[in-house]
């Protein structure tokens, strides 16, 4: 078996230390969840409706979004002790009537066809191990007129605080980095065309590769 798929497959049942995942997202990645989350608004004209969150890991950017708008969120990841976590997380937040964390596979969605407005997921589509099925399940999902954003890394919107600044800085040197030094070892440095056959062997053709860091917009048309 090719090492990339094997290691992908290994992948299947989710992060493996999803207390460090936590430690992280609250810790390096903390400045990225509130950004995003305000772009995607701003982007998008996001102010309610119905979101998925996919892989969303301990759950801070559906947090965010819920936050920031009148959107109500559905946030799955395929790890069971990870979606202990982000519950507990919500709990935290107050924001359980609004916020649902599912434990759920991208590859089968457990959701009725034409669910939801606005689909999301940061950093897990590395570890999808059927990418075609994934994004033929988001597609499915995902309502007419509805927008998908698919990806990684952080967003281009800057934040304010000084240590934030520096925890921004910090995460796009390294990145940018690690994938000129080892070009096949950064699971996101996939060429655009591999994501182009992804996505169209998927059924969509309405997409874009946006600019800042590596993100996947897809559309679903209004007669669909």
């Amino acid at each position: 078996m090719d090492k990339t798929l094997e290691s992908e497959k290994n992948n299947k049942k989710g992060c493996s230390n999803p207390k460090g995942m936590l430690r992280t997202a609250k810790g390096p990645f903390s400045y990225m969840y509130p950004m995003i989350a305000k772009q995607l608004i701003a982007d998008y004209n996001i102010n309610e409706g119905l979101g998925l969150d996919v892989g969303c890991g301990p759950g801070l950017l559906g947090i965010e979004l819920v936050k920031r708008s009148n959107l109500n969120m559905i946030s799955i990841d395929i790890s069971e002790e990870m979606c202990e976590i982000a519950q507990n997380v919500v709990l935290e937040k107050g924001l359980e009537e609004r916020l649902t964390i599912l434990n759920a596979d991208v590859e089968n969605l457990p959701f009725k066809e034409k669910k939801f407005n606005y689909i999301v997921s940061r950093g897990s589509f590395i570890f999808w191990e059927d990418k075609v099925k994934a994004f033929q399940e988001l597609y499915r999902v995902l309502t007419p007129g509805g927008i998908a954003l698919i990806g990684g890394g952080d967003g281009r919107i800057w934040p304010k605080k000084p240590g934030d600044i520096i925890k921004k800085i910090r995460f796009n040197t390294i990145t940018k980095l690690k994938m000129k030094l080892f070009p096949g070892g950064i699971k996101y440095n996939f060429s655009n065309d591999y994501w182009r056959k992804v996505l169209e062997d998927a059924g969509i053709n309405n997409y874009n590769f946006l600019k800042h860091s590596f993100w996947i917009e897809f559309k679903k048309n209004i007669n669909a």
